[in-house]
């Protein structure tokens, strides 16, 4: 039972690092969004830099490993 919890623990977190970095790379900021009052658009889309790329290399696989 303790082995199922942490890979759903694992799958979560992986998930939720991957929604969170694409919403960043085509949306942007989303607190800056939030204070402009739009959530959608994607002309702020912020590039990320040579370290977060090699990241979600290794990170993106992970959600469907797990």
């Amino acid at each position: 039972m303790k082995q199922r919890q942490l890979l759903t623990l694992i799958f979560l977190v992986s998930l939720l690092a991957t929604i969170g970095s694409l919403y960043i790379s085509y949306f942007g900021d989303p607190r800056n969004n939030m204070y402009l009052g739009d959530l959608r658009n994607p002309l702020r889309g912020i590039a990320p830099c040579a370290l977060c790329r090699y990241t979600r290399i290794c990170m993106f696989p992970v959600v469907f490993i797990s």
